[in-house]
Protein backbone atom coordinates (compact mmCIF):
# COMPACT_ATOMS: atom_id res chain seq x y z
CA UNK A 1 0.00 0.00 0.00
CA UNK A 2 1.23 3.40 -0.63
CA UNK A 3 1.52 5.67 2.47
CA UNK A 4 -0.58 8.89 2.18
CA UNK A 5 0.72 12.18 2.47
CA UNK A 6 -1.07 12.99 5.86
CA UNK A 7 -0.24 14.02 8.81
CA UNK A 8 2.33 11.19 10.47
CA UNK A 9 -0.16 11.66 13.98
CA UNK A 10 -2.62 9.37 14.67
CA UNK A 11 -6.04 10.80 15.06
CA UNK A 12 -8.56 8.94 17.71
CA UNK A 13 -11.96 8.26 17.60
CA UNK A 14 -13.70 7.76 20.67
CA UNK A 15 -17.64 6.69 21.06
CA UNK A 16 -18.69 5.00 24.86
CA UNK A 17 -22.47 4.39 23.04
CA UNK A 18 -21.77 3.11 19.55
CA UNK A 19 -24.96 1.48 17.95
CA UNK A 20 -26.89 1.48 14.47
CA UNK A 21 -26.91 4.75 14.09
CA UNK A 22 -24.41 5.86 11.45
CA UNK A 23 -21.31 7.81 13.05
CA UNK A 24 -19.13 9.91 10.00
CA UNK A 25 -15.73 9.93 11.73
CA UNK A 26 -13.76 11.05 8.69
CA UNK A 27 -14.90 12.99 5.25
CA UNK A 28 -11.75 12.16 3.12
CA UNK A 29 -9.03 9.62 2.47
CA UNK A 30 -7.72 8.31 5.77
CA UNK A 31 -5.59 5.10 7.27
CA UNK A 32 -6.95 3.09 10.25
CA UNK A 33 -4.42 1.99 11.72
CA UNK A 34 -5.97 -0.13 15.23
CA UNK A 35 -9.02 -0.02 16.89
CA UNK A 36 -10.58 -1.07 20.55
CA UNK A 37 -13.85 -2.49 20.81
CA UNK A 38 -16.08 -3.48 24.03
CA UNK A 39 -18.97 -5.84 23.73
CA UNK A 40 -20.82 -5.95 26.59
CA UNK A 41 -23.27 -8.03 25.34
CA UNK A 42 -24.78 -11.75 25.24
CA UNK A 43 -24.18 -12.18 21.89
CA UNK A 44 -21.78 -11.07 19.03
CA UNK A 45 -21.69 -7.88 17.64
CA UNK A 46 -20.40 -6.25 14.38
CA UNK A 47 -18.49 -2.81 14.36
CA UNK A 48 -19.10 -2.25 10.49
CA UNK A 49 -16.41 0.43 8.72
CA UNK A 50 -17.64 1.73 5.70
CA UNK A 51 -15.28 3.41 3.23
CA UNK A 52 -17.67 6.29 2.66
CA UNK A 53 -17.68 10.53 2.24
CA UNK A 54 -20.70 11.25 4.24
CA UNK A 55 -23.74 9.44 6.09
CA UNK A 56 -25.90 9.70 2.85
CA UNK A 57 -24.01 7.43 1.26
CA UNK A 58 -24.62 4.43 3.49
CA UNK A 59 -27.55 2.51 4.45
CA UNK A 60 -27.01 -0.15 7.14
CA UNK A 61 -29.01 -3.30 5.93
CA UNK A 62 -28.45 -2.76 2.15
CA UNK A 63 -24.68 -1.13 1.63
CA UNK A 64 -21.93 -4.02 2.08
CA UNK A 65 -19.07 -2.82 5.08
CA UNK A 66 -15.80 -2.42 3.94
CA UNK A 67 -14.25 -3.84 7.00
CA UNK A 68 -16.68 -5.87 9.36
CA UNK A 69 -15.07 -6.11 12.83
CA UNK A 70 -16.69 -9.02 14.59
CA UNK A 71 -16.12 -9.06 18.23
CA UNK A 72 -17.94 -11.92 20.75
CA UNK A 73 -20.44 -12.13 23.38
CA UNK A 74 -19.08 -10.15 26.74
CA UNK A 75 -15.26 -9.57 25.47
CA UNK A 76 -13.03 -6.79 23.75
CA UNK A 77 -11.32 -7.03 20.38
CA UNK A 78 -8.25 -4.85 20.14
CA UNK A 79 -5.89 -4.29 16.89
CA UNK A 80 -2.82 -2.07 18.40
CA UNK A 81 -1.61 0.90 16.54
CA UNK A 82 1.25 0.51 14.89
CA UNK A 83 3.08 1.63 11.19
CA UNK A 84 3.20 -1.51 9.41
CA UNK A 85 -0.60 -2.49 9.79
CA UNK A 86 -3.13 -0.24 8.73
CA UNK A 87 -6.26 -0.42 6.17
CA UNK A 88 -6.41 2.55 4.07
CA UNK A 89 -10.47 3.92 3.38
CA UNK A 90 -10.19 6.12 -0.02
CA UNK A 91 -13.21 8.34 0.28
CA UNK A 92 -13.70 8.85 4.37
CA UNK A 93 -14.79 6.58 7.40
CA UNK A 94 -18.58 6.02 8.25
CA UNK A 95 -18.99 3.74 11.49
CA UNK A 96 -22.08 1.70 13.31
CA UNK A 97 -22.61 -1.17 15.50
CA UNK A 98 -24.95 -3.90 14.30
CA UNK A 99 -26.20 -7.26 15.38
CA UNK A 100 -24.91 -8.97 11.73
CA UNK A 101 -22.01 -8.05 9.44
CA UNK A 102 -24.46 -5.83 6.60
CA UNK A 103 -27.31 -5.80 9.39
CA UNK A 104 -28.97 -2.90 10.39
CA UNK A 105 -30.54 -3.91 13.64
CA UNK A 106 -29.02 -2.36 16.99
CA UNK A 107 -27.22 -4.65 19.20
CA UNK A 108 -29.02 -4.72 22.54
CA UNK A 109 -26.73 -2.44 24.83
CA UNK A 110 -23.61 0.01 22.86
CA UNK A 111 -20.68 -0.64 22.52
CA UNK A 112 -17.57 0.76 23.15
CA UNK A 113 -15.20 2.16 20.69
CA UNK A 114 -11.61 3.65 20.18
CA UNK A 115 -10.26 3.51 16.32
CA UNK A 116 -7.33 4.72 15.52
CA UNK A 117 -6.54 6.98 12.29
CA UNK A 118 -4.95 9.57 10.31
Amino acid sequence: MARSSQSSFLERYRNAALTNTSILVRSGPCEIFGWTVNNPNTSEIFVQLHDARALLDITLGTTICDLPLKVPAQSTVMIVPNENTYWFFTKGLVVAATTTENGASAPGLPVSVVIGYR
